[in-house]
């Protein structure tokens, strides 16, 4: 059953932007209890790790993968003691989570592998059982580091209720981390803790009532970063290691540098103003989120559930990724406005539907069925604009929208039989949620993508973690468009571009070890990429597992050439995948798949990740 459509999930992602707490997201699913068979009995207890003292009435999670929902969740006792009754068969990892201390919850940053830590000190807690016996272990949670500090204004008064930012760089990648909300107090005093050991930039924002974005206009743009100053390239970054606590992080936020950027939106062909366009502004050189959000949402769902029935579950996700725009819409006359701006660079990108009026469809009036497809069938137009804020506001800014281009197509199995898919579209540019959202196939198995602006894009299909099929090609006349982008200009209608999914996927098992040999390697990245660098943008091409607490993982993969990788539990990438392939290539393992066939390999964890 197909309960995800995402031309009727459109509007309603243009309706509800809210900003989340990620860290807030991950307990909530932990705590669901999704119990296997069995009469194994895992129990333990929980110490803190630099002075083995008991940890009092922890929360204890019980995880078969570290990137799904725990399977059990408990709370120990005032002497930290807990017990998991009627485990099935298996390996688990044991984990534990409490205030100050690093765990799955302190932090969380977004990748196309999940949600993850890095960095991260902690060992987690592996614990095998047959099914009827019952095995002791102990937990050690490690001392999470913290930063504190003010932040005031320029008139020395406290900044009251600002959103505290945090970004982390690793190999030279600086990407968002997610905590629990924190703000400043009445003082302009704050505090976070929990943190795993690295490298950070800290900034605020403005927030609400409640300590979360305005709801005028939603997400978070930082106003200041430390050490006072309004661009990330000036920002000073804070080492964390070994529990420390960085003291004194204080700041000023410039309010001579408050700028606003105002203007309409306008349907270029009339002239008239377009109301009800979703208007998003980030700053052009402040780390973003770069992730395929539909790659994320694959990556923490387990295969037997059906990724559409976790859609709206997982609303949160695409409401992250969009956290760090500000977010308004276009009012009755297409006006929009964003105040309290410091000085920068800003891409601004407005989304919205095809006016009613421009809609083309020749389906009778008053029939019920038809006024449904004619809903769904209003494209979603949109377009990116560069604006400069230096001196002086950013006024009458008009963004004129047009219909844009149509691409026609269908996919189909090899004996020509119309197969349901997701179609994607890869643009260039920064990660764009409305852009990123893919385009279902019919009964027949075609497909139209409309709205689409001129330039080079790149064609891919979305067919889920159950699907028998993999993509076999993409085709239009003589072109191959698994291998080269597909040029697309003003207002053009291209036809006739073609999918082929294929059967008979491969089947690749393993294990993977620690370097020197002595233990199983527990969740660790295992990625299958094409060997082909002309396909590694083909994120249904890609394989990826986390593996077991036994070191284990089991991955369908496409028939072909293939490179493999692995990098340490606590290293996972967050540069761009095809970046991270060609700085470790030399440490991939090449395999070559037949349709249909089953291989077993050994793997050793590579030591050191070029991420």
């Amino acid at each position: 059953m197909k309960a995800f459509s995402c031309p009727r999930f459109i509007p309603l992602l243009l309706l509800i932007l809210v900003s989340i707490s990620v860290a807030g997201s991950v307990r909530a699913q932990s705590s669901n209890s999704n119990e296997p068979g069995g009469n194994s009995i895992i129990r333990g207890r929980v110490v803190f790790d630099h002075n083995s003292r008991t940890v009092r009435r922890p929360s204890v999670l019980l995880y078969k993968d570290l990137n799904h929902p725990a399977v059990k969740m408990t709370v120990g006792n005032s002497r930290g003691e807990f017990r998991f009754t009627a485990v099935a068969a298996g390996s688990y990892f044991v984990v534990a989570d409490y205030p100050g201390f690093i765990s799955k919850s302190s932090s969380v940053e977004l990748t196309d592998f999940g949600l993850t830590q890095r960095g991260d000190e902690r060992e987690e807690t592996k614990v095998t059982v047959d099914g009827a016996n019952e095995k002791k272990c102990e937990v050690r949670l490690v001392l999470g580091n913290a930063i504190s500090g003010t932040v005031t204004y320029s008139d020395k008064e406290p900044a009251l209720r600002m959103r505290l930012i945090l970004y982390r760089r690793q190999g030279g990648v600086t990407v968002p981390t997610f905590f629990d909300p924190s703000t400043t107090d009445d003082r302009g005093n704050y505090r976070v803790e929990g943190l795993p050991s690295g490298e950070y930039f800290v900034a605020v924002s403005e927030s609400g009532p409640e300590g979360i974005a305005p709801m005028a206009e939603k997400g978070m743009m930082p106003l200041a970063f430390y050490p006072g100053v309004s661009t990330f390239k000036d920002a000073r970054a804070v080492q964390l290691s070994g529990g420390s606590e960085a003291k004194g992080i204080s700041f000023v936020i410039n309010e001579s540098e408050d700028f606003e950027i105002s203007g309409i939106v306008k349907w270029r062909p009339s002239g008239k103003p377009m109301s009800g366009t979703q208007v998003t502004l980030q700053r052009k050189d402040d780390p973003q989120i770069n992730v395929s959000i539909f790659d994320l949402i694959e990556a923490i769902t387990p295969s037997d559930i059906d990724r559409d029935d976790t859609m709206m579950r997982d609303m949160s996700l695409f409401m992250a990724v969009e956290s760090f725009k500000l977010h308004s819409a276009s009012d009755s006359q297409g006006e929009w406005k964003f105040k309290n701006l410091p000085k920068g660079t800003y891409l601004l990108t407005v989304a919205g539907q095809l006016p009613r009026e421009e809609s083309k469809n020749k389906k009778a009036e008053g029939d019920e069925e038809a006024e449904a497809w004619r809903i769904e069938e209003r494209r979603i137009i949109q377009r990116t604009v560069e604006i400069v804020v230096d001196d002086e506001d950013a006024q009458d800014i008009v963004v004129e929208m047009t219909e844009g281009s149509r691409i026609l197509g269908s996919v189909m199995s090899e004996d020509s039989l119309p197969q349901w898919a997701r179609v994607v579209l890869m643009r260039q540019g920064p990660t764009d949620l409305m852009g990123s959202l893919p385009y279902e196939t019919r009964e027949d198995g075609t497909f139209v993508a409309e709205g689409i602006p001129p330039g080079e894009v790149r064609m891919d299909v979305a067919l889920g973690q159950r699907s028998s099929f993999y993509l076999a090609s993409i085709t239009l006349g003589g072109n191959d468009l698994m291998r080269e982008p597909l040029k697309v200009i003003e207002g053009a209608e291209i036809s006739g571009v073609r999918f082929t999914l294929a059967t008979g996927l491969a089947k690749l098992t393993g294990r993977v070890v620690m370097p020197d040999g002595s233990s199983a390697a527990g969740a660790v990245g295992v990625l299958v990429m094409p060997a082909d660098p002309k396909l590694w943008h083909l994120r249904s091409r890609r394989r990826f597992q986390l593996t077991s607490a036994s070191g284990e993982f089991s991955i369908d993969c496409p028939p072909g050439n293939h490179l493999i990788f692995t990098w340490p539990a606590k290293q996972p990438p967050v540069q761009a995948i095809e970046e991270f392939v060609k700085s470790n290539i030399s440490t991939a393992r090449r395999i070559s798949l037949s349709p249909k066939e089953q291989k077993t390999i050994d793997l050793v964890v590579a030591p050191d990740s070029k991420n």
